[in-house]
């Protein structure tokens, strides 16, 4: 006689598994262990609405610009160099984020009984990373070009 394996529906103890799941040793889950779902990740201070993704996208960018002005004065730089191509590169990646998520999603916006208005109201809609990953860069590409840059080439190797 063989051992019962931990696979095998013979065992049938529950065991705490990843974030409090309760996993059966048949490799099914206990439903009724489930964790709540948030009702929303929004939390509303007066008529404006903060949604908990919009706090994580500042706080990635305020970290990023930070991180990048650190590095760019170690390099004998000014971190005023950063923000001023934070400040174009965030707005155009936004906008490329949306335009992005407006391309791939049209059936939210032009189907028949849905509102076109509402395409540009980027306050309502969602974002597309590929979008802002390609507009972002054009921002600070199209207000350097021409004029004198402060970010110093590479040395060639």
């Amino acid at each position: 006689m063989r051992p019962p394996s931990i696979l095998s529906s013979e065992i049938s103890l529950p065991v705490t598994g990843i974030g409090g799941y309760r996993v059966s040793a048949g490799g099914g889950t206990d439903e009724s262990c489930l964790p709540a779902q948030p009702v929303a990740g929004v939390w509303h201070l007066g008529p404006f609405p903060v949604r908990a993704y919009a706090l994580c996208i500042l706080l990635g960018i305020i970290v990023a610009v930070l991180i990048t002005q650190r590095r760019r004065v170690a390099r004998s730089g000014k971190a005023a160099d950063v923000t001023d191509v934070a400040m174009w590169a965030v707005p155009f990646g936004i906008a490329g984020g949306h335009l992005y998520h407006v391309n791939t999603d049209p059936q939210l916006y032009f189907a028949q009984g849905r509102n076109p208005i509402a395409a540009p109201y980027i306050w309502q809609c969602g974002l597309g990373i590929w979008g802002a990953v390609a507009l972002g860069p054009s921002g600070p590409g199209s207000a350097v070009a021409g004029a004198a840059s402060p970010w110093p080439r590479s040395p060639a190797r």
